[in-house]
């Protein structure tokens, strides 16, 4: 039987060194390899946004972190990997 190890010392915060948004998804490429996508809908914000204000953002702490300008908005990579949802009543 084979089973798979998780070093939880070693956990490193996920950095991303792409964003970009498709249809009804936020992705990222992370500095590992990876891939992710996440529904819009987990950030109702972003959903309700226009594509102007989605697109207008920079990546900042070394990856870790997203900034969306004109919604004055930060989201970070960690929780588009675990799946974070906005809370509900954070919204603008």
């Amino acid at each position: 039987m084979s089973s798979l190890a998780l070093d939880t010392n070693e956990f490193e915060e996920p950095q991303a060194s792409k964003v970009w948004f498709e249809e009804d998804q936020i992705c990222a490429e992370l500095v590992d390899g990876r891939t992710i996508s996440v529904p819009l809908s987990f950030y109702p914000l972003l959903m309700d946004a226009s594509k102007e204000e989605r697109e207008d953002f920079r990546l900042f702490g070394e990856g870790t972190a997203i900034h969306f300008n004109r919604l004055d908005e930060d989201l970070s990579i960690e929780a588009l990997v675990m799946g974070r949802k906005q809370l509900p009543g954070l919204a603008k």
